[in-house]
């Protein structure tokens, strides 16, 4: 009988198995591997209760790698299971950093954060399940790669489901980075200088000289181009591209990272999140490497949703928002690897399966939302399918059903608005079919134009053409006769930031919106550059030749006017409709696409028209168009007809 046989899965409990590691031996030399010989056996537990306990065990975060399984453990009775190099590296880093004592082996790690049984939560358990718990005679560690059956479906669906409570309880969670590449004893020790350098620059950058209210530089000088070197080779693992790294970390309680020999504060992942954040409000995070610019854009996603919990299925649909640069091998997962962030209180809206086509996953997450009332939120995620950069293949899922590639169709202003301001519109769905009825009406305004889409990374360019497209479109501004034809075009821009339709109350004024211009210019030179002369013209120039936030500029309402450009038309496309009124569309939307009005809906939705589709569209997006009738609005049964979406 196999391993996993003998150790079956109870599936109507919350029953995991556990990986107790008794032993690790130099390689004999006959072995043909270079790698140490890792010894133990496995055992099943038992996590079960509303209330959240340290269990004594350690989760290991790691990247499978290549699919080769040269390596193996020797488990229960001589069973010998073949693994990948990465568990083997880990495993036996994690076993050399625990030290020699058997408590530090079998309970805690031999540092300051002993917890005594009391606080592991058990002492009390007397379960037969839970006996490897009470008195391990090694160290636990739960692997996935060992504690799951990968070969059985049904055990890694039901598995999943259990991962929030399998890093939550965790006593600590362990992240294998990858080996370090050095030779000797020296490069380990230079290596380990560079490093510190590179760390101890993030952590007083963020501690003492603060990233918020500080002076704002394009780049401290401090942060030089070996300092960029080390962190490129540190963010150059594939551990910051992986999804199911964004619950293993948020959700745990303690995390230590490894790269090679080294061990990492969790800290680091705060810093980096910090100098994301940095580098994008002073617009030159489009300078950095492309691969570093993905690594600190998922490093800022993961602080963002640390300790991350919503009771309804909103969760998953915001962490997707901010997940999509994450990568996985099977596309399911970028469902499936989210359920941590709800509640775990509550039951899953269904069970993972991966007997299921990746539409019918997309699908299932989409109907439940219906289920719970979500209709507002499964809109504003929603929409088409931005072309994808790789083979994985997303045919046949409906334009009304939000995927990671479908979080650029809608802003985050506009998702905030439409949330806030909604009532929920009335829809019918029939279980297992594409097709969306929604409660609406098609009056026959249209995009006119391809307009202009706008990237935030270059804004200098950005804005001068986004001036020039306003006044080209030739609309007039007679009815605003104390305005100049430019005046009058950063009107309609800053009215488009801030979503103002009538000109009632603009959020932010004129007047910061082109101090926030300057300040922008000021850090972004360009060719294509321009300024504006206000009251309050911000051209001092510090030592280093970069401007002084401090110079009589209100630093508040230029980070007002910096957060509206970047979560309400970055990324966006500026469209005419054939009506004559401007809008922010999404990016993918093109001339002949139509504009709806739902009922109870506070944004209209842009729809395209399916070819012979007898009155189906696709969904593209949210709109916000200047001037547009007054909404939300409910509509009569006579004014409003069923819009089918597929």
């Amino acid at each position: 009988m196999g391993l996993y046989k003998r150790l079956p899965l109870d599936k109507t409990k919350s029953e995991i198995r556990l990986l107790c590691l008794t032993s690790c031996e130099p390689p004999s030399p006959s072995s043909a591997s270079s790698r140490p010989q890792l010894s133990g056996f496995l055992g099943v537990v038992r996590l079960e209760g509303h209330r959240r306990r340290r269990l004594p065990y350690r989760a290991v975060s790691y990247v499978w790698g290549e699919p080769i399984f040269s390596e193996t453990l020797l488990l229960n009775d001589g069973h010998r299971l073949a693994v990948t190099p990465t568990v083997v590296d880990a495993l036996r880093t994690f076993w050399l950093h625990a030290g020699s004592q058997p408590v530090a082996r079998g309970r805690g790690w031999g540092d300051s954060e002993e917890l005594s049984d009391g606080d592991l939560g058990s002492a009390f358990l007397e379960e037969e399940p839970q006996a490897l718990l009470r008195d391990p005679p090694g160290m636990l560690f739960w692997v996935d790669q060992v504690c799951i059956d990968q070969r059985n479906s049904e055990e890694r669906g039901h598995q999943v489901g259990l991962m929030s409570k399998v890093y939550s309880w965790a006593w600590r969670t362990l992240v294998w980075l990858g080996q370090a590449e050095v030779a000797g004893a020296s490069d380990q020790t230079q290596q380990q200088c560079r490093f510190d350098i590179a760390y101890s620059y993030l952590l007083d950058s963020r501690y003492r000289h603060g990233f918020d209210m500080g002076p704002v530089r394009t780049l401290d000088d401090r942060l030089d181009k070996r300092t960029v070197e080390n962190l490129m080779e540190l963010l150059s693992s594939t551990w910051f591209t992986r999804i199911w790294v964004v619950q293993e970390f948020a959700l745990s309680h303690h995390v230590s990272l490894f790269y090679g020999s080294f061990r990492i504060r969790r800290g680091i992942i705060d810093c980096l999140s910090d100098l994301f954040q940095k580098l994008s409000r002073t617009y030159t995070l489009g300078r950095m490497p492309t691969r570093l610019q993905s690594s600190l854009r998922n490093c800022n996603a993961m602080i963002a949703l640390r300790h991350w919990r919503h009771p309804d299925l909103y969760g998953v649909l915001f962490a997707q928002s901010l997940c999509s640069e994450f990568n996985c091998t099977d596309p399911r997962n970028r469902v499936y690897a989210l359920f941590g962030f709800l509640d775990e209180r509550g039951e899953l809206p269904f069970q993972p399966d991966y007997n299921s086509t990746l539409a019918e996953t997309y699908r299932m997450l989409a109907t439940s939302c219906l289920k719970q009332g979500l209709v507002v939120s499964l809109l504003a995620f929603a929409g088409l399918q931005e072309p994808a950069d790789n083979s994985e293949s997303h045919d046949g899922i409906p334009s009304w059903c939000p995927t990671h590639r479908t979080t650029k169709s809608t802003p985050k202003s506009m998702r905030i608005q439409m949330r806030l301001a909604s009532s929920v519109p009335r829809v019918q769905h029939h279980a297992g079919s594409n097709e969306l009825w929604i409660c609406g009406r098609v009056d026959g305004e249209t995009v006119a134009n391809a307009g202009l889409v706008v990237d935030g990374s270059q804004y200098a360019t950005s804005g001068l053409n986004i001036i020039d497209w306003v006044l080209g479109l030739s609309i007039s501004s007679k009815s605003h006769a104390n305005e100049t034809d430019t005046e009058y075009a950063l009107n309609i821009m800053a009215r488009l930031m801030s979503f103002d339709s009538r000109s009632s109350h603009l959020s932010v004024s004129l007047e910061a919106f082109k101090d926030w211009h300057n300040f922008v210019n000021a850090h972004q030179p360009s060719l294509g550059s321009f300024s504006y002369v206000s009251r309050r013209q911000p051209t001092h120039q510090s030592e280093t030749g970069t401007m002084d936030a401090a110079s009589g500029l209100d630093r508040y309402k230029i980070d007002c006017c910096d957060d509206l450009f970047r979560d309400g038309i970055h990324g966006q496309r500026l469209c005419c409709t054939t009506g004559g009124r401007l809008g922010v569309f999404p990016r993918l939307s093109q001339v002949g696409d139509v504009i709806a009005v739902i009922s109870g809906l506070s944004l209209p939705l842009v729809l395209r028209p399916v070819a012979d589709g007898a009155g189906k569209y696709m969904l593209v997006g949210a709109a916000f168009v200047l001037d547009f009738p007054e909404l939300p609005c409910s509509l009569d049964e006579d004014d409003a007809i069923w819009i089918i979406l597929v």
